[in-house]
């Protein structure tokens, strides 16, 4: 009994290795594969292939159907398209102004919105204890972001990745409204093919004339985005969740900033 439970920790530590290193490092390689694409054409191009990737996993893992339950669609699409299609987005713009750590800070502001969007609706009542974490995480976000810190274009950008996280909160809270029949891993394929299909009209729109430079770094950069960030990390965050409750869950997730300011540091030697 005790070496099946150290075994469940064990595999519980290592998805929550992969998915925090892999959601981590992601932005700076973004911001490195930006340079080369453009911000809607490649966060388009990220969600359709993670799509195939999940879709693949979800075969190999026994799911033999991607059709999300009936009463589940319309919401799996809103909420993909604010969560995935919309976070990436405002965050590859982001991306070509703020630095790459600071970047993964304010997209990890997502669970101060998702409280306050909560209690906004009458869904979520905070306690005092909650009201002084979102204060102090609020203060942190702001010294992060402080334009005078950031210069020129600083403040857009902190505005525009700041937009990705309250669409992502927004997102949360359409898609735990109530229960879903939905397996996780069809949710994912769902979520990523609306909000990739949508980002390709749109970008298809605004982008038709936006050159792209098919670089080494690139090329790796997407194929890991398919890999790993958008398909394997979250098959990962999948099977976590079978082991332990969300929130928790969650709380761990909260590492993930770190690894990205450090990521940030080691590539583009931010300070």
């Amino acid at each position: 009994m005790r070496a099946s439970t150290e075994a469940g920790g064990t595999t519980i530590a290592a998805h929550f290795a992969l998915f925090i290193f892999a959601w981590g490092t992601n932005y700076p390689l973004m911001k490195l594969a930006l340079r080369d694409m453009s911000p809607l054409s490649f966060s388009a191009a990220r969600l359709l292939g993670g799509a195939v990737v999940i879709a693949v996993i979800a075969w190999m893992s026994g799911e033999r159907s991607l059709q999300p339950a009936t009463g589940d669609r319309l919401r799996l699409a809103l909420s993909g398209i604010l969560q995935y299609g919309c976070l990436l987005a405002f965050a590859a713009f982001g991306l070509q102004l703020l630095p790459a750590g600071r970047t993964v800070v304010a997209v990890y502001s997502m669970p101060l919105w998702a409280a306050l969007i909560g209690l906004a609706i009458g869904r979520d009542m905070l306690t005092l204890r909650q009201w002084a974490g979102i204060g102090m995480g609020a203060v942190g976000v702001s010294l992060v972001l402080n334009p005078n810190v950031l210069g020129h274009g600083g403040g857009a950008g902190a505005l525009l990745v700041l937009a990705g996280a309250v669409s992502w909160a927004l997102g949360a809270v359409v898609h735990r409204y109530r229960p879903m029949t939905t397996p996780l891993l069809t949710q994912a394929f769902y979520q990523l093919v609306a909000s990739g299909a949508v980002l390709t009209v749109i970008a298809v729109a605004f982008e038709a004339d936006a050159t792209v430079r098919v670089t080494p770094s690139l090329t790796l950069v997407m194929v890991w985005n398919w890999l790993v960030p958008t398909s394997l990390a979250v098959w990962s965050w999948s099977r976590a969740l079978r082991h332990m409750p969300a929130s928790p869950a969650g709380q761990v997730l909260m590492m993930t900033p770190l690894v990205g300011i450090a990521a940030g540091a080691v590539m583009f030697d931010e300070a």
